[in-house]
């Protein structure tokens, strides 16, 4: 059975893969060859993703939501308290995040049940609510309010693709705005400083003001074409905080300038436009759903990542994709992205099959 690789993707996955790893060796030497080692592990993952069937996917779709669940709640019993957070699992000499690992399986979870129900009556949609806030709440208290976001942002794209009315939509917009007072006060404290910072970034310049400053201060000493690798003056001189992780946007837009910001943007926009185009030319309601959600998901992340790092959004912790380091991350986004490129060789396959009995 022939098959052909979507080339698009994977050149765009390959090339946002080098210049992660490029600046991790830059600022974060010591840790660049863990990383490497997860980019085999990633790469694995996308092609096992790639070579199982939706159907399989499909028809155990329950048993990998609950199981996704249970994960998440692991932490809480055999994980470690770290930095005031229960967010990993230590696995030998490795620590793994499960709420990055079961974002496209929760994704799948989803997908199947939308794919399955009219949603024309109040209980479906509500039920289908309920299944992405589970999940998204035990990562919440976790705490880990970025990866919570991501996880919704994947649910809504899932939602709206489903056909949801636009009236359920409005009034969820409007129950978010009315609840946000409750919901400020279940914030830790310095995740309400990320949002008042982002609102006024000079009202504590040396406190909680300092790590978007400082992003600020290393996307503006980038320039067209970057200071270098190895000269970023605030990540080499660790002025700029979390400079390999949360705001490694800025470290490469420092050491690789405007020019290098966007080849990384750009290698996004294929990946986007790939998975549109898969999601829109796919029949099968449930791969049509899963696609789009893992769209979902990706684009928030990137969005997130270096808008953050910008000013234009609060900072959330939410990695940027293939770019920021962290294992449990990437092999995550690459098995996402493997699911996507699954459904392309499906049809790839089904257009072979259909040329094949025009000739015979």
């Amino acid at each position: 059975m022939h098959k052909s690789f979507d080339w698009w993707i994977i050149g765009a996955t390959i090339l946002l893969i080098g210049v992660g790893l490029t600046i991790q060796a830059s600022i974060s030497p010591s840790e660049v060859y863990l990383q490497t080692g997860f980019v085999f592990v990633g790469i694995l993952a996308f092609f096992v993703a790639s070579i199982i069937s939706s159907t399989f996917f499909s028809t155990f779709a329950k048993y990998i939501y609950v199981s996704s669940v249970v994960f998440l709640v692991l932490p809480f019993i055999i994980g470690e308290l770290t930095r005031g957070t229960f967010r990993w699992i230590s696995i030998g000499p490795l620590n793994i995040q499960p709420s990055e690992i079961v974002k496209p399986l929760i994704i799948i979870g989803l997908a199947k049940y939308f794919s399955t129900r009219k949603l024309n009556r109040p209980r479906e949609i509500l039920l289908g609510g309920l299944l992405a806030i589970v999940p998204a709440v035990i990562i919440f208290l976790q705490p880990d309010l970025g990866s919570a976001l991501v996880l919704m942002a994947g649910w809504l794209a899932v939602i709206f693709t489903a056909g949801i009315p636009m009236s359920w939509l409005g009034t969820l917009g409007i129950s978010v705005g009315i609840l946000f007072p409750l919901i400020w006060n279940f914030l830790k404290g310095y995740q309400k400083n990320r949002l008042l910072s982002f609102l006024e970034p000079g009202r504590d310049p040396l406190g909680t003001g300092y790590n978007l400053i400082q992003a600020l201060v290393a996307v503006g000493s980038g320039g067209l074409v970057g200071r270098g690798l190895g000269r970023g003056t605030q990540s080499h001189l660790r002025f700029l905080p979390e400079n390999s992780t949360d705001f490694v946007f800025a470290s490469l837009v420092e050491e690789l300038g405007v020019i290098g910001a966007i080849i990384v943007l750009a290698s996004f926009g294929i990946i986007f436009w790939r998975m549109y185009t898969v999601a829109s030319k796919t029949t099968n309601r449930f791969e049509r759903l899963y696609v789009v959600g893992v769209m979902g998901l990706i684009f928030f992340q990137a969005f997130v990542g270096a808008g953050m790092n910008m000013g234009l959004l609060p900072v959330t912790g939410v990695p940027l994709p293939f770019i920021s380091q962290g294992g449990s991350s990437l092999v995550s986004v690459l098995f996402s992205l493997g699911l996507v490129h699954g459904v392309y060789l499906r049809l790839k396959n089904t257009d072979a099959l259909e040329i094949g009995r025009n000739f015979s």
